[in-house]
């Protein structure tokens, strides 16, 4: 698009927001092998779990593990990043997806909450300012709630997927997040069975009264996953096929996490 085509509006005139696909540059080229030879990280949660992480893969996704380990704070000499205030689960997930070539694995998550862990991870992704996971976790949401032919989103369900969007998402009044569009369209579509469960009137009524008013805005209207900006396709592989896993890359790992092992370091625990 040039510098003077118009950009899609919204009826207020706000920009309309996408999602935004991960950037293919310098680091996509980069080895994951390589990313195995940086330092280990120490991350110590609030609740004394303590997980070791490549450094190069840490800053490859978050931002914010970036800022703190390349810029002038104490976590960039230490190499101990502590007082988390995160999920021992969640991370976990994050993880994995990191040591997973940047693909999310469902198998991890309980199927009977897994729109909810999706919710949440989402919400975490995007207090870490990791774009790409993010990208990856709507995307998966996107596809579970709309294609997945055997799964039936329950009540339950819904009303926590309202609470997470609604606690743990900062507010935006404008452009706002597609998952929380996407949660706010299902209510709207469910409501008239939400209505007579003793949870969700009292959510509405008396614990978050504005949420009400959100949801009616999204009655009738078209499912966000279909509208025209939304955007809503499939990250790119982070590694390109060539750099996936390979014999060389698991016999370094290996060795990387006997050494941490022989030296008395818990490894993802």
């Amino acid at each position: 698009m040039s510098d003077t085509e118009a950009q899609p509006t919204t009826s207020d005139g706000s920009k309309k927001r996408k999602i935004e696909k991960p950037v293919e540059n310098e680091l996509i080229e980069r080895k994951f092998s390589d990313a195995l030879r940086s330092r280990t990280i120490k991350i110590v949660t609030r609740q004394g779990h303590e997980f070791f992480v490549h450094e190069e893969l840490l800053c490859r996704e978050s931002d914010k593990f970036k800022k703190q380990l390349r810029g002038q704070f104490k976590e960039a000499e230490t190499g101990v990043i502590t007082d988390v205030d995160e999920s021992p689960e969640l991370l976990g997930l994050f993880f994995e997806y990191l040591y997973g070539g940047g693909q999310l694995r469902s198998s991890e998550m309980s199927h009977d909450w897994e729109l909810v862990i999706l919710a949440r991870l989402y919400c975490m992704a995007e207090r870490l300012c990791a774009t790409n996971f993010q990208n990856e976790v709507l995307w998966k949401f996107s596809m579970l709630c709309g294609n997945h032919p055997d799964y039936k989103i329950l009540d339950w369900e819904t009303i926590q997927l309202l609470l997470v969007c609604h606690t743990e998402l900062p507010a935006r009044p404008e452009n706002d997040y597609h998952l929380r569009q996407q949660v706010l369209w299902i209510a709207a579509t469910r409501l008239s069975g939400l209505k007579n469960i003793p949870e969700f009137r009292k959510m509405i009524l008396d614990d978050h009264p504005d949420l009400g008013g959100q949801i009616l805005m999204f009655m009738g209207t078209r499912d966000p996953r279909k509208k025209p900006d939304s955007n809503v396709q499939k990250p790119k592989s982070r590694f390109e096929p060539q750099m996936k896993f390979t014999s060389q890359v698991l016999d370094d790992l290996d060795a990387r996490m006997d050494e941490l092992t022989n030296s008395g370091v818990r490894v993802g625990d």
